[in-house]
């Protein structure tokens, strides 16, 4: 089956049964934004509500913690090689970030949305599965703030 070459590496990363599926496939073009960006960008600022998970096609991605002091605390990296799914925590309790992810060089990454993902992963439970260990792999690789 012919993809666009954006999708490709997700296509890659899922479980073969569903990056064959036709109908499946068509969805996830149609809901996937593709977004740019820079060195520095930031995805997420401490204090916003985290509604949309990215998985990353080029570059490499930094959680920051920002104490009350201003000072930065790295706690996690993603990238197109390890981790290529990015978002935060605040995704699934839908509170404000503790946290800012941060651009450390350009980058290519396809944007989900909260309700686009949850409506997959209701009509295709491998697709559920998938991202459930996804963001199992997320919430471990970035810890709770300082107390």
């Amino acid at each position: 089956m012919e993809t666009d070459g954006y999708l490709a590496k997700l296509l890659a990363d899922l479980p073969e049964s569903l990056a064959r599926d036709e109908v499946f496939v068509s969805e996830l073009k149609n809901i996937t934004t593709v977004v740019a960006v820079d060195k520095g960008d930031y995805l997420l600022r401490t204090g916003e509500i985290c509604q949309d998970a990215y998985f990353i096609n080029k570059g490499l991605f930094i959680n920051l913690y920002v104490s009350e002091k201003g000072d930065e605390c790295v706690t996690g990296f993603s990238s197109d090689y390890q981790y290529p799914f990015l978002s935060a925590i605040g995704y699934f309790t839908q509170a404000p970030s503790e946290f800012e992810i941060k651009a450390l060089e350009a980058g290519e990454l396809l944007r989900l949305s909260r309700t686009h993902i949850e409506d997959l992963s209701l009509r295709y439970p491998l697709f559920a599965s998938y991202y459930q260990n996804a963001m199992l792999t997320i919430i471990s690789s970035n810890p709770q703030p300082p107390s």
